[in-house]
């Protein structure tokens, strides 16, 4: 939390210092791996549903919010590049924010019908392979680490599903 916050300082800081007569906004979003991605997913759907909210839509888009627009510089690494390539060049995945936007309630349903088994049907792995290597990811965690966020047990398990490589 600390280097998304410096990182933010310094990026506005930068803004700032070039001769302009009015101040701007940066975007800066911290990596993460797939925690990254699915977070900045949540972050923005949940700023456009309040948007919706607060404007009486119920299915509100980022581009009659422009929300994003008021940014002048983004910047990602890691996780949140994934987002925001997403975000830019996918109008599916444009469409699924909007859904979780509109229905915030289902949001982690729609998350995973949308992307999560999507990305893993791509990679080779089936919803029952990687769901069966849960327990054995956990006490493996456990016994190496003595604990895990949930993130490191998720990607242990995808390394498994895949034959521990990145390559699929």
């Amino acid at each position: 939390m600390a280097r998304c916050a410096a990182r933010l300082i310094i990026a506005a800081a930068c803004c700032f210092a070039q001769a302009r007569s009015e101040p701007r906004a940066v975007l800066a979003m911290e990596g993460g791996g797939f925690r990254a991605f699915a977070s900045d997913t949540g972050i923005v759907a949940g700023l456009l549903a309040a948007y919706g909210q607060e404007h009486g839509s119920s299915k509100p888009s980022l581009a009659a919010s422009r929300l994003l627009q008021r940014f002048d510089a983004f910047s990602s690494v890691s996780g949140s590049s994934w987002f925001s390539s997403q975000l830019l060049f996918s109008k599916q995945f444009l469409s699924l924010v909007e859904d979780i936007a509109a229905l915030p309630a289902t949001a982690a349903a729609q998350f995973e019908k949308s992307w999560t088994s999507q990305w893993l049907l791509a990679t080779g792995v089936t919803q029952p392979k990687f769901d069966g290597l849960r327990t054995v990811v956990r006490l493996l965690v456990k016994r190496l680490l003595g604990t895990a966020d949930e993130d490191t047990i998720y990607l242990a398990q995808y390394f498994l599903a895949t034959g521990l490589t990145w390559d699929n």
